[in-house]
């Protein structure tokens, strides 16, 4: 009985003791709060003066802001009424033009159908870490984009329609920014047009459709040379890095094929490489000299006796010679002229078998000529069988049907076949002979020795270690180089390239010298490696 009564005696002072702790530790976040509070209320009354002080007197800062807000709102007002969006943009039924996102993003609200095929969920990292899923695959209202470039995913909990720029380049468009907006192009068509939303300083594009269809057809894709191009293994971050305006100028001239300085200053100052940053007439002339490789591709051989000691006869006067206006002629208002049909026609042209038979088996090369445009396109063969010219001609045609020229009059040699005919009696085209031993009735001899000599200079710049098996891999960029500085026939203010394919732009879509030795960055995927850089192999490869 003892022993219970000192048990309870301890228990009951150590309930004494922690209940006089627990009083003591509220006493002290009383105090604490109390503090707090106070310190609270000075900060909310020192916030309220400085208000209170501004509001009075605002600043030089202040009003500068209010002024460049009214002026932004005004010109936002400004861009929006005149290309017809509403300010603000309405997020269901718009897109942000987003060239960071692999795949187009929809609201549930946004305009689009459901996809017939239905492809798996994916799964969207965003910029916090933070996961999203899509749930359908949709299709967009927007008619005359292709087929490709219209699948998008649904993403409930995304709060901006996102359209991918790589979703639309892949599909074969073009996308142009510039400071007031975005266009979207397909076969050299403007299909799509955007407005900078200067809200969020990003472009935007209308979900809805504006009817109609394309202006050009597309192409059912089964030409090589409109088909997809498959991308290499390797990447090049940047092609060309260049310390000088000299150093720029001669890696210029070498991707251009080493072509005559004259004629190259023709085409800058015609405004053909306003897409070459840093590139004039002026500073080629004063970089470019003599070079090797030009001469090499130009060796004519000149006529005999152009210097000759013997004086010249007078020459007999010709009956077709222009007599010049004097001044006490009457003046009258009759004009005569001359007009040359140029609508429509083609020319084709086919070399000698080339010495070295290339490693994808071509030996001969057919040179087209479109009259429309002045342009001349290459392509190489492995022999003159009717197979080869008809698959040949059936590719180039199809290449003029995509960016909008048709023939109608075709002038050909006289090494064709019955297929070759029947081929372009099917393009509704008139097929016209070279007469025996008139070659110069058909323009693409000339074009086909241009296209020589410019090919020669370009094979003359490349290095001891470039395989000469690779020549048909050349002639791509022979015929991009040698078009840009031949002008347009039906519009001198374009190039013969820029009126095919549309304007270059070198920082966009960059070329390097044809055969030069680079090293190249290959990512080290699947590899155990201390490094988080990939393998740098220092290859000698050659880029063509």
């Amino acid at each position: 009985m003892a022993s219970s009564n000192v048990y309870r005696e301890i228990v009951l002072a150590a309930i004494a003791k922690t209940t006089v702790q627990k009083k003591e530790t509220v006493e002290q976040l009383v105090r604490t709060n109390a503090i707090f509070m106070t310190t609270i209320e000075s900060l909310q009354a020192d916030i309220k003066r400085l208000t209170s002080k501004q509001t009075q007197q605002p600043t030089a800062a202040t009003n500068r802001n209010n002024n460049f807000d009214n002026v932004r709102n005004n010109y936002a007002n400004t861009v929006y009424s005149a290309s017809g969006c509403t300010n603000p943009a309405n997020l269901d039924t718009t897109a942000l033009v987003d060239s960071a996102a692999n795949v187009t993003l929809l609201q549930s609200s946004a305009p689009s159908t459901i996809a017939t095929a239905q492809l798996p969920t994916k799964t969207i990292i965003q910029p916090a870490g933070a996961r999203m899923f899509t749930t359908n695959t949709l299709e967009l209202l927007l008619n005359k984009l292709p087929k490709a470039a219209r699948e998008a995913h649904e993403a409930p909990t995304i709060t901006n329609n996102l359209v991918s720029v790589s979703v639309l380049c892949d599909a074969g468009c073009e996308v142009f920014f510039h400071g007031q907006g975005c266009e979207i192009t397909f076969n050299g068509e403007t299909i799509v047009r955007g407005w900078r939303d200067l809200t969020t300083n990003m472009w935007r594009i209308s979900l809805l459709p504006d009817g109609g269809n394309n202006i050009i057809p597309a192409d059912d894709g089964t030409s090589d040379i409109t088909s997809e191009v498959i991308m290499p293994e390797f990447l090049a971050n940047s092609i060309y890095e260049c310390e000088t305006t000299g150093q720029l100028i001669h890696f210029y001239h070498a991707t251009m094929g080493y072509p005559v300085v004259s004629t190259w200053c023709k085409a800058i100052d015609a405004g053909y490489f306003r897409g070459w940053p840093s590139l004039t007439s002026k500073r080629v002339r004063k970089f470019i000299k003599v070079v090797s490789e030009t001469e090499m591709g130009h060796m004519d051989q000149r006529k005999v006796g152009v210097r000759s000691t013997k004086v010249k006869p007078e020459p007999e006067p010709d009956s077709m010679e222009y007599i010049p206006q004097t001044p006490l002629n009457d003046k009258t208002h009759h004009v005569y002229m001359s007009i040359a049909e140029v609508e429509g026609r083609l020319y084709s042209d086919q070399t000698g078998r080339f010495p070295i038979t290339s490693n994808r088996g071509n030996c001969y090369v057919i040179i087209f000529f479109v009259a429309d445009g002045n342009y001349i396109k290459s392509y190489p063969i492995k022999s003159r069988h009717r197979s080869q010219l008809v698959k040949a001609y059936s590719e180039f045609y199809s290449y003029l049907r995509v960016r909008g020229y048709r023939p109608q009059l075709h002038k050909l040699d006289n090494e064709t076949s019955h297929d070759v005919e029947t081929f372009i009696a099917e393009q509704q085209a008139k097929v016209q002979y070279t007469p025996a031993d008139m070659h110069r009735t058909n323009i693409a001899e000339r074009a086909l020795r241009t296209w020589k000599c410019h090919f020669a200079a370009t094979r003359a710049g490349t290095p001891s270690s470039f395989r000469m098996a690779n020549w048909c891999k050349m002639t791509e960029q022979c015929d991009i180089t040698l078009n840009m500085m031949r002008p347009c026939t039906t519009n001198p203010l374009l190039s013969a390239f820029e009126a095919m394919e549309g304007m270059y732009s070198f920082d966009a879509t960059p070329m390097a010298p044809v055969g030069c030795i680079s090293n190249q960055f290959v990512e080290a995927l699947g590899i155990i490696m201390q490094s988080k850089h990939g393998i740098l192999l220092p290859l000698s490869t050659t880029i063509v």
